[in-house]
């Protein structure tokens, strides 16, 4: 899957399925044993779908939202990132990646490489210049970050899931132009 064979596209009300079936994925393989089985147990394309279709709508009503795009190969989306404002993050981060997801079977492939660059060439043209990733501590994919040049920060908050508080890290990157060029 040479990454030249990758299209990246602003996502689409129809994609909905799919994003939650790559969600539900990611989630199953990335997460277990840092969040709760019963939760990742309980996580479908068919759960996942309906609350999907509802955040591309909103996405899709407003005009002046954050990037939220898919990755296709083959014909089949396999995999998504989606931008927003920082949220409980330092203050000198301007824009933020909440979310970025590859099926299992598409991972190590230059997928999330490829969503990155399309996220970050967005923050570029809009004058964005400090990005932040936050992530479960104990998430095994970590690496993907530092790979490509994110740096661990001096900051922490928790997510609550299933009442449970899980720990986050943060990655930040403060040369957004450089980052499009390190991710060609």
């Amino acid at each position: 899957m040479p990454g030249s064979q990758i299209q990246i596209r602003e996502i689409k009300l129809a994609d909905a399925q799919d994003v939650a079936r790559v969600h539900a994925s990611a989630w199953k393989t990335a997460y277990r044993g840092i969040v709760p089985d019963a939760t990742l147990d309980g996580m479908s394309e068919q759960v996942g779908a309906p609350r999907f279709s509802q955040r591309i709508r909103e996405h899709l009503d407003n005009p002046s939202a954050f990037p939220f795009v898919v990755a296709i190969f083959d014909g089949s989306i396999i995999g998504f990132a989606h931008a927003r404002q920082p949220t409980d993050s330092p203050p000198e981060f301007d824009c933020e990646i909440g979310a970025i997801y590859v099926d299992p079977q598409a991972q190590r492939r230059g997928v999330g490489q490829a969503l990155v660059r399309e996220i970050v060439k967005s923050f570029v043209v809009f004058g964005f210049s400090n990005m932040i990733i936050w992530c479960f501590t104990g998430n095994k994919w970590r690496s993907f970050y530092e790979k490509i040049g994110g740096k661990l920060l001096p900051v922490a908050r928790e997510k609550e899931i299933s009442n449970k508080k899980l720990p986050l890290a943060a990655y930040g990157w403060s040369d957004l132009k450089s980052l499009v060029k390190r991710l060609g």
